[in-house]
């Protein structure tokens, strides 16, 4: 793949392209469940106040609906 660069030169840029992560319907409605219900999940997400509790609320999350659904969830996805 070919892009031109701010300078107006042409250089190769790669594309990194990995697997896409495939949502099914229970995967959306586990989703949507852990984040809106009255959760640990939720009150987790609500409750941070910092980046850092905000990052690790995200983490937890995407544990849970790991384990929920016995799938691996990555950062990418």
């Amino acid at each position: 793949m070919e892009s031109t660069s701010a300078s107006g030169g042409t250089g190769t840029k790669k594309v990194k392209t990995g697997k896409r992560f495939k949502w099914s319907n229970d995967m959306i409605a586990d989703l949507l469940r852990l984040r809106f219900t009255n959760s640990d999940v939720k009150h987790r997400l609500e409750a941070a106040q910092t980046k850092t509790q905000t990052a690790l609320a995200w983490q937890y999350f995407a544990s849970v609906l790991s384990q929920s659904q016995g799938v691996v969830i990555t950062r990418e996805q």
